[in-house]
């Protein structure tokens, strides 16, 4: 068995059709992180993974704006990116 994201199990010789791109593209946005499942070279489901959004959310982010901050969501991939982007010479 292999799990991971689509490049990953390409790499492995396992074959993502675009009816598995299809259903991926939709958990994406929903905002779900999406695993894949292989089993023998062949993909055998996509596991979604979302969070729930936390009871004080709202009132948080109002607060940052009120504070004249600009509040942004950013999944763990890209926030690894802005971080070395930031840490670039200009």
């Amino acid at each position: 068995m292999i799990a991971g994201r689509a490049g990953w199990l390409e790499e492995n010789g396992v074959a993502v059709s675009e009816a598995h791109l299809l259903e991926l593209r939709k958990a994406e946005a929903r905002g779900a992180t999406v695993v894949w499942l292989a089993v023998d070279g062949r993909v055998e489901g996509l596991l979604s993974l979302t969070d729930t959004v936390k009871e004080g959310s709202a009132r948080a982010i109002r607060r940052l704006r009120e504070l004249g901050l600009k509040p942004i969501l950013l999944p763990r991939r890209q926030f690894a990116r802005y971080r070395l982007a930031r840490q670039q010479p200009a």
